[in-house]
C-alpha cells in the first residue's frame, strides 16, 4: 500500500488475531490488540487460528482483523489485553475512521487514529485525518510499533533478547500543538504531559 496507508473500517476488518492463543509473546498480543483497534476492526471472537493450533510461528501481518481463540483456554495476562476498556473505546470509537500508518514500511512504524473526541461534534463532514484547520483538536490513537527484523521463525527467548527500539512521534504529525497529555493505554494510567513529541522504548517482535 502506499503511505499514508490505511487498514481495517467500521464495518469489516481483515484478517484474524491470536490473542489468547499461546502462539505468540505478550508483546506481540499487545501489539496485535493496538493495531486492531487502530484498523478500527470490529470486536469479533473466533474459533483457534489452524496456524496455532499447529504450532507454528504466527505472522503480525495476520493480526489486523478479529481475533480467533477459545475462550475456555485464555490465561489472564491475555485477557486482560482483550479486556482492556481503553483499547475497546479505541476499537469501537464512533467516529469509524481507519487507522493511518503515517511513516513507511519500515521497521520503526508509527500509526494513528483520530477519534470523534472533537471532531465529529464539530463537522463531521470534514472529519479527514489531522486537518491543520481543525478549530478544536481531537484526541489520537497512536500506536508505536517496532515490527522488528528478527526471522519468523525466531524462537521465544530470541524475541525476548532482541533490544528494543526508540521511537519518536512528533505531535505535529497529527496536529497536535502546546502540551499534550499522553495516556499509556497498556500501563492504564497518563504518562505525563509533554511539548513537541514522546519517545517510548518499543519491545522487538517478530517481523511479518
Amino acid at each position: 500500500m502506499g503511505a499514508p496507508d490505511r487498514i481495517g473500517s467500521i464495518s469489516g476488518g481483515a484478517d484474524g488475531g491470536v490473542t489468547g492463543q499461546r502462539c505468540v509473546s505478550h508483546v506481540e498480543e499487545q501489539t496485535q490488540m493496538a493495531i486492531w483497534s487502530i484498523s478500527a476492526s470490529p470486536m469479533i471472537m473466533g474459533k483457534t487460528s489452524p496456524i496455532c493450533a499447529a504450532g507454528q510461528p504466527f505472522s503480525l501481518a495476520y493480526a489486523k482483523g478479529s481475533l480467533g481463540n477459545d475462550m475456555r483456554n485464555v490465561t489472564a495476562e491475555s485477557m486482560a489485553i482483550l479486556k482492556n476498556k481503553a483499547a475497546i473505546a479505541v476499537s469501537q470509537d464512533p467516529l469509524g475512521q481507519m487507522g493511518i500508518r503515517l511513516t513507511g514500511d519500515i521497521p520503526e512504524q508509527i500509526w494513528a487514529r483520530e477519534l470523534a473526541n472533537g471532531c465529529a461534534a464539530r463537522r463531521p463532514q470534514r472529519c479527514s485525518h489531522f486537518a491543520s484547520d481543525h478549530a478544536v483538536r481531537s484526541d489520537v490513537a497512536v500506536g508505536l510499533y517496532n515490527k522488528g527484523t528478527l526471522p519468523p521463525d525466531a524462537s521465544a527467548q530470541e524475541v525476548s533478547d532482541a533490544p528494543g527500539a526508540d521511537i519518536t512521534i512528533s505531535f505535529s504529525m497529527v496536529n497536535l500543538h502546546g502540551s499534550v497529555t499522553v495516556y499509556d493505554i497498556w500501563e492504564q494510567k497518563s504518562a505525563g504531559a509533554f511539548t513537541g513529541s514522546y519517545t517510548v522504548r518499543a519491545p522487538a517482535t517478530l517481523a511479518s
